[in-house]
């Protein structure tokens, strides 16, 4: 699966009742408030000269008599014209006069939704949730029939037969299977031997387990071990749009809404679906047959291989549609569709089907995606050896899907933002990222699909594998897209971000709660993941790491695998071609068993010429930060570093694994001796890490830095790119930690306004943008802006905002300094931004902004603008089809610096019939969240709205362990964290998938403060340096 990366509310009130209870004299009451009658008296008219009082206080102290209910026609639905309406007319004169807090007079709930979700305090969490070893899934014949043709979607329902195969592993007498959210028609359920004979018990009745999501068949006896049993069930349950199992999703065409049918069901999801094994190693064979109307078409993992059968119910004609067998195979993988999409076809090389599926007005939109998606699948096809299993292989853009893409087996569901491409609409971003996810999920077809993890503690093999390989198949697409250079940006920094943190997690960990595997859906398992693949690619080598991966999937075909499969299946193969130092499990351990990574430290003593100094530690962005001690490290945090180097003197960047010096677990510090001549003299520098093909950061001598700031100032281009990168992330990761002093870190963006490639720009970027959080409410924000201003304005000259005949990375490198410069305020951007848009605003049938730059140009336009550019962007988003341009769009609405209008945003989120889908939501409040302006706002309204954004987004990947994240960004006083941790503490019973998110947003905040108490003064004395004083400092 791929993560999706999107990348003034009113608060709560908390109102005590107060109940005065007026007793009389002899009353048997104990409890109440007794008070005499002329007391009472003189108690109710003090009450009357109060009310009075304050009523004058009002009256007088305010200029209008102000109503503002944000708009809405409080009958529970909100059309985009009533709330556009209702806020401006209520709102918008007043803001414009100067009064932007107008609208925090708008109640918590401006409009009537759906009934308020508020979820009890939970009992603790049961962790053996593990299906006994009994019973072993054989096969499953599943029949299933959704009804989505009511008026009102709340009467949507389906309902389902299973027929299962199981044999009988152990003696029992009782049959666990997993279901929830799904009525089972007991009357129905039936149990009998394959082949019927006489002592086979008889089904007694069913228990249910609701903790454990089982539901338990009771047997009059024991079955018999080796006999295999037949059991039915019928059963039928709700169709909600909830995003997982089996639900509805909707789009519109003209005024119509349309309704389909599609499934999530990873990682424990196909139980609400129907009754069945729910595990991953669990697998068996399926046939699949789904009913659905015969105006409808309908999708699964395999072909149909009839449809012959129709029947007539309330007037509608129903098709059964019987799909062909599928491999053995995890219940997670499976996949159920029904709609009106039309599709493009092609056919591989090898003559696989290959189908992308899409609504009838946005299909032509696929034709990209399916062209990547027949190369890369043709490509894997070769790279491992191994043949794609199955006879066709579709795609699918669903209007409302939670992740990015899901690898079912052969019928991958997509994010319409990952699968469509609208040439002249869409930009070069968006064509990377299709081209990304598709070669992930293709990559999932044999890493997961084909081989899938034993349990859930191993989900890193599935989507580290899988986030590794996406390069190789974009590669094989576009190598013109040079794509490996931004893996260390894309995966190693991002997986550095979180792992540095004392609540990180290692790969392997143990999970047994559904809410605890959601959690593991996060960097750690995806770009950590691939970031130590990548790294044990080069210290193998590439025939080797190929060889050994077709070993390994083909020994474990149509089964499930641990690491250790893994690990052995390498270690053969390095054996085999001569490699006998390495044993892969020996070094890989030491990466995937513990959590954190650690800080190279090379230094010289300059006395041997030839030897440098090695010495490894663990990185913390916190070291003060106390372990909770819920992982434990069998190495006391040493890892087995495979170590490159270069220096000025050789300049050598195309190192293999035969170039790599090993740092042993069980040592601190190690000393290497290189060839003759290899360092230079004390003037020089050495540079740790070539390519950044390991997992760690580097440190050096002061003058080591200062020698490498030098040939950045110089001549940068003396040093490749991703290095360049790497100097400069490790450089300030290293000062956070504090490794480093903040000027060295401050000194490596000296140089910047040289630089003209995107992977460095894009390092600088991420630092830059935290100091400007850091001090973006300090007297020190405006000299830093003033100094990334003046870096920034000879870049945006030269490079400008046309990207006629430009290449793809041309084109990432002008659209990221093109956004920093509007940002940072360079005029003659934002001059453009604004004109461009009113251009489009004065003509909305041709928009005249160039495509690659629109994300910057809609946002500075409506953060510079006010009501007329916020209303003409929504206007656009509901009438525009192309799913990129839409996202653009949605995301520009978060960049008003207006108070009330982000308010009126954040509301949206939430009304029924918003035109903001519901898979945004959380992606909307986390952009309001950006600004320092939206960032209370967000806060508040992720504060008042807790129980019903969790109960509607809580199961949601990645997105609801974001939002914690991206919402406490900015978070950096004392009030902050306590505010913070308060908040967590009451919900300490109701966390379910953030329970990890919120530790980590605690440990970010105390970061934060510890980061400002040691750097602003520093900062501002830097900045004093470069001639942009802080006044009053």
């Amino acid at each position: 699966m791929t993560s999706e990366r999107f990348e003034l509310t009113a608060s709560s009130k908390y109102n005590s009742d107060v109940n005065l209870t007026m007793g009389s004299e002899g009353s048997s009451r104990q409890g109440g408030c007794k008070v005499s009658l002329p007391m009472g008296f003189v108690l109710l008219l003090l009450a009357v000269l109060i009310a009075v009082g304050v009523g004058l206080i009002v009256f007088f102290a305010t200029d209008k008599d102000i109503v503002c209910d944000c708009g809405g026609t409080g009958t529970g639905s909100l059309s985009v014209a009533d709330a556009l309406s209702g806020v401006q007319e209520q709102c918008e004169q007043y803001a414009l006069d100067g009064q932007p807090e107008i609208c925090t007079k708008c109640p918590s709930a401006p409009v009537e939704t759906d009934a308020p979700v508020t979820t009890a305090p939970r009992p603790d969490k049961v962790t053996d949730v593990r299906l006994p070893d009994t019973v072993m899934p054989i096969h499953y014949d599943v029949e299933l029939t959704p009804m989505f043709f009511a008026s009102d979607p709340k009467d949507f329902t389906y309902s389902g037969e299973t027929t299962l195969i199981v044999e009988c592993m152990k003696p029992t007498d009782r049959i666990s299977v997993h279901a929830k959210d799904i009525v089972i028609d007991q009357s129905t359920i039936s149990v009998q031997g394959v082949v019927p004979n006489k002592a086979d018990p008889s089904f007694l009745n069913m228990e249910i387990d609701e903790d454990r999501e089982f539901i338990i068949l009771v047997m009059s006896g024991n079955l018999r071990v080796g006999q295999r049993y037949r059991i039915f069930l019928s059963y039928s349950a709700e169709l909600k749009n909830d995003l997982h199992g089996l639900y509805y999703s909707q789009y519109s065409r003209g005024n119509d809404t349309v309704y389909i049918v599609t499934t999530q069901f990873q990682p424990t999801d196909a139980r609400r679906a129907f009754p069945c094994f729910d595990e991953p190693a669990l697998k068996a064979t399926f046939n699949i047959t789904l009913v659905r109307p015969q105006h409808l078409i309908s999708i699964s993992n395999t072909l149909i291989i009839d449809n012959s059968t129709t029947f007539e119910k309330d007037g509608i004609t129903f098709v059964k549609d019987v799909y062909d067998i599928t491999p053995k195979m995890s219940t997670y993988l499976l996949a159920f569709i029904v709609c009106d999409f039309k599709y493009l076809h092609d056919y591989t090389a090898n003559d696989v089907l290959y189908r992308a599926w899409a609504t009838p007005e946005t299909v032509n939109q696929a034709e990209y995606s399916l062209d990547v998606g027949v190369k890369v699948l043709t490509h894997f096809e070769d790279f491992f050896n191994i043949s794609y299993p199955l006879k066709k292989q579709d795609m699918i853009a669903i209007p409302d899907f939670a992740a990015g893409a899901m690898e079912n087996w052969g019928l991958i569901t997509y994010r319409e933002t990952a699968m469509l491409y609208e040439p002249g609409v869409s930009n070069e971003a968006n064509r990377e990222r299709i081209a990304i996810v598709v070669s992930h999920e293709l990559a999932h077809q044999w890493f997961g699909d084909l081989v899938s993890p034993a349990w859930w503690d191993e989900l890193w093999l599935n989507e580290g594998f899988a986030t590794f390989v996406e390069y190789l198949g974009v590669d094989f697409v576009h190598p013109e897209w040079n794509i490996f250079e931004i893996f260390a940006q894309s995966e190693i920094q991002r997986a550095f971000y979180f792992d540095g943190l004392i609540s990180s997690h290692p790969l392997y960990v143990p999970v047994n709660h559904p809410d605890e595997i959601n959690e593991i859906f996060d960097a750690i398992s995806y770009a950590k993941g691939a970031s130590i693949i990548r790294m044990m690619r080069h210290f193998l080598g590439e025939e080797t790491f190929k060889k050994g991966l077709t070993n390994y999937l083909r020994t474990l075909s149509y089964g499930a695998a641990v690491h250790d499969d893994l690990w052995h299946a390498l270690t053969k193969q390095a054996q085999e071609d001569g490699k006998c130092n390495i044993n892969v499990k020996d070094i890989m351990d030491t990466w995937t068993l513990q959590m954190n990574y650690p800080v190279v430290t090379v230094t010289r003593d300059f006395q041997n010429r030839n030897q440098i100094h090695a010495k490894q530690e663990r990185y913390l962005v916190d070291p003060t930060a106390e372990d909770p001690g819920k992982y434990k490290s069998d190495y006391n945090y040493k890892w087995t570093i495979p170590l490159t180097l270069t220096s000025s003197s050789t300049k050598k960047y195309d190192l293999t694994d035969k170039d790599v010096y090993w740092m042993e677990k069980d040592k601190t510090t190690t000393t290497i001796t290189l060839p003759e001549n290899s360092l230079p003299g004390q003037d020089g520098w050495i540079l740790a890490n070539v390519q950044q093909y390991g997992y760690y950061r580097v440190n050096y001598q002061l003058g080591n830095w200062d020698a490498l700031v030098e040939q950045l100032k110089t001549n940068h281009s003396a040093i490749p790119p991703i290095n360049r990168a790497q100097i400069i992330d490790d450089a300030w990761n290293l000062a956070k930690g504090g490794f480093l002093p903040i000027s060295t870190a401050l000194r490596t963006l000296e140089y910047i306004d040289s630089e003209r490639d995107y992977i460095p720009w894009r390092a600088a970027s991420t630092q830059i943008s935290y100091v400007a959080k850091m001090l973006s409410l300090t007297p020190a924000y405006g000299p830093f802006r003033n100094f990334m201003k003046s870096k920034l304005e000879v870049p945006f000259t030269a490079i400008g905002m046309n990207n006629t005949g430009s290449s793809h990375s041309e084109i990432t490198a002008r659209r990221l300094l093109v956004g920093l410069s509007c940002a940072y305020s360079v005029d003659e951007c934002n001059r453009q931004a604004q004109s461009q848009f009113k251009s489009w605003m004065d003509n909305p049938g041709e928009n005249p902004i160039d495509v690659e730059l629109k994300g910057t140009i809609y946002c500075r336009a409506i953060n510079k603008g006010g009501w007329d550019e916020w209303t003409f962007a929504l206007k656009m988003y509901n009438e525009i089809n192309v799913a990129s341009e839409k996202r653009l769009l949605l995301s520009a609405l978060g960049c008003s610096t207006q108070s009330w209008i982000l308010n009126h945003l954040l509301h949206l989120t939430l009304v029924k019939d918003s035109p903001i889908r519901k898979q945004d939501a959380l992606s909307v409040i986390g952009g309001v969240s950006g600004g320092s302006i939206g960032r209370p706002l967000a806060w508040s309204f992720f504060r008042a709205n807790y129980d019903r954004l969790l109960d509607d987004f809580g199961t949601a990947f990645f997105s609801w362990t974001n939002l914690i994240g991206r919402i406490s960004a900015r978070f950096n006083t004392e009030f902050d964290y306590q505010e913070l941790e308060q908040f967590r503490n009451s919900k300490a019973d109701n966390l379910g998938t953030g329970e990890r998110a919120f530790k980590q947003a605690l440990e970010k905040t105390r970061t934060n403060i510890r980061w400002m108490d040691d750097n602003y003064r520093p900062v501002v004395e830097w900045l004093a340096r470069q001639n942009f004083p802080v006044a009053g400092a």
